[in-house]
Order: C-alpha cells, then structure tokens, then sequence
C-alpha cells in the first residue's frame, strides 16, 4: 500500500486531461505553442495540465512536494527535490507535446510518486485511447480493470522495437539506425508513456531511449517492471529517478529480450 490512493491519482489525470487537453487537442490557438530550445516544444496545454496537477497531487499527500516538467525548464534547481526527504510527485503535464501540436493522437500525462529515490506510485494517461496504466509497486500493473503482461521472448528479427535517436549525437546517430534496421519493425513514436504502455501491455518488445529525464521514465519504468518488463542501461544498471545525467535506457518487455536488445545496440557492451 503506498502513500498515496492509486485510483485518486488516475482521477487526477483523466480529470485534467478532459479539462486542459482533450479541448485543445487540434484546435491549439495562435501563441498557444513556443520553442523551448533543442526543438522541445510547449504549449498552453502543458502549462494548464501542470498548474493544476500540481495542486491536486501536493493535495492528495500532506508533506510532498512536486517536479513538474515546465516548473524544472524554468528552474532547473526544482529537479533537486527528487533527492530530498519528502514524498515527490513527478509530473509530466503532456508527454509527447510534439506530437500533439502537429495533431497526432500519440500523447499522454503521467504521474509519479517517489520515496527515497524510487518510485512507488504511477500512472500514464493516453487521453485519444480513453485508457489509463497504473501500478503500484509489487501489486502489478493496470489498465482498464485487467492486469498488463509485457510479451514473451521472441527472436530479434520479430522483434517490435521503437528505437528513438532524435536526441542522439549526430556522429552516433547513423550507427544506432543501422542497428534498428535488424529489429523486425521500428518506430519512433516520440512519446516515452506510450512507449511504456506498449511495452507493458505486449505490444512492443524492445525500445531505446536516449534522454532519461525524470518525467519521462520514473511512472514508465515502474509500470514496465510491474507487468514483467525490463529496463537498463547498456552496463545493466537500472533506472533511477534520482540520477540526472545518464544516456541510453533500454527498456524491454523481459530480461532475454533487454540482452537481445543490448547486444545488437551497445554490442560493446555485450
């Protein structure tokens, strides 16, 4: 049982959503989007969706506090509460922004709670599918009532991977797109939650991310790993929300297949 009431958490997220997103959702106004930099986009969406989680979260659990997305852009130093004593919610407003201010429906908001470094609570809203994921850690992944079980091993040639390398270095980048080419199907679908919800739900096999920013990965690595999956870095080591900094998770949907996908990416590493 965690601090925090997993069902008022999905609330939370589906309320905001039909309030913020849904309404905006190919009828973006003019200055509703800006360029934060790096080809990172925002927009009046983002915004909204974080001011009001924000308040609804720190809401549901006395003494936390929050790390949204856009309040660490402005301030950088906001991340440092991760590391901190106190409950944190993770929060990311609109995953996949990109995606939605050029109308396509691969979007989503997540939320997660974390304790002493590790996250024990969270969710990943895909608004345009009407679903919710959510996992508690060691009580198994949901959605929709029914418990998520990432798919089964299957050879690298069948495998269903979504290999992202927009945010790789451009002198690495063409090895890493070679790699990709040996996976059965690849596609990048520049939106981490619902990479994590395929992954989960058999959908996906194998995925390569190359930023690992809290709001991105700290609700999709426990939901991963609630329904069977894998996630790592090439040396092996597990995703942390509290280390900053590190480049290149591979998440999978079991440990044969996160070697699979390790070894034809980092085969260095093997």
């Amino acid at each position: 049982m965690t601090l925090a009431d997993p069902e008022k958490l999905v609330a939370a997220l589906e309320a905001v959503a039909a309030e913020e997103i849904t309404p905006r959702f190919r009828n973006l106004q003019a200055g509703e989007v800006s360029d934060k930099g790096g080809g990172d986009f925002v927009t009046r969406a983002d915004e909204e969706s974080e001011r009001k989680l924000t308040r609804i979260l720190a809401g549901l659990l006395p003494g936390s506090v929050v790390v949204g997305e856009e309040a660490a852009h402005a301030d950088p130093a906001v991340i440092g509460r991760i590391a901190g004593d106190a409950p944190v919610w993770i929060i990311d407003p609109l995953d996949g922004t990109n995606n939605f201010a050029q109308g396509n429906e691969l979007f989503a908001v997540m939320a997660a709670l974390v304790v002493k470094g590790e996250s024990v609570l969270g969710a990943i809203h895909m608004p345009t599918r009407g679903q919710t994921a959510v996992a508690e850690a060691g009580s198994g992944a949901f959605m929709s009532g029914a418990r998520l079980k990432a798919a089964a091993p299957r050879p690298l040639a069948q495998m269903r991977a979504s290999i992202h390398t927009n945010y790789l270095p451009e002198d690495i980048k063409p090895r890493f797109k070679a790699a990709a080419k040996a996976f059965g199907s690849n596609e990048e679908i520049y939106c981490a939650g619902r990479v994590y919800v395929g992954l989960a739900e058999g959908a996906l096999d194998g995925a390569l991310f190359w930023r690992t920013k809290p709001w991105d990965h700290a609700m999709g690595t426990l939901i991963l790993r609630e329904a069977g999956g894998v996630d790592g870095f090439a040396d092996g080591s597990a995703y942390k929300p509290t280390e900053q900094g590190r480049y290149g998770l591979i998440a999978a949907s079991g440990r044969e297949t996160w070697r699979l996908t390790r070894d034809q990416l980092f085969p260095e590493n093997r």
